[in-house]
């Protein structure tokens, strides 16, 4: 897995988002992202996902917690 399947999986599952949010640093190990990736993604950190050439709209959307049902999904 990667970063990639990781945003997706929380545009779309609602059971990694709640991982993610009572274990930050468990969710994300299990995408196997680098560490420089990891650390941005567990301290929530845009800019650093940015300069990692990270779409910013994408993850600001993917870490906003305003999940529901009606979100629109990416393609």
């Amino acid at each position: 897995m990667n970063r990639d399947q990781f945003v997706n999986a929380m545009l779309t599952d609602f059971n990694v988002v709640s991982d993610y949010f009572n274990d930050p640093a468990g969710t994300v190990a299990r995408f196997g992202m680098s560490a420089k990736e990891s650390a941005a993604f567990v301290a929530r950190d845009l800019d650093a996902l940015a300069r990692l050439g990270i779409d910013g709209d994408l993850v600001s959307a993917a870490l906003s917690g305003a999940h529901s049902k009606t979100c629109p999904i990416p393609v």
